[in-house]
């Protein structure tokens, strides 16, 4: 399965409906707009399916030496 950076699917998504292609995510209006409906989408599949890899938990051992854990 390829995965797609934001502004791959900004793009992708300007070009099916024959909207301006964009160099980056904030370039116009309509390409702003996309990147909200994704990152809601993206929301909602998260919300919506049991992905136990992102809700694992871990235990933490704290060590004598800073910053390290």
């Amino acid at each position: 399965m390829a995965k797609y950076t934001l502004l791959q699917l900004v793009q992708q998504t300007l070009s099916v409906i024959d909207a301006m292609n964009v160099q980056s995510v904030s370039d116009t209006e309509e390409s702003e707009q996309v990147v909200m409906i994704v990152n809601r989408v993206y929301n909602e599949l998260l919300d919506d399916y049991p992905w136990d890899h992102l809700r694992s938990l871990g235990a933490l051992e704290v060590t004598t030496t800073a910053n390290q854990m």
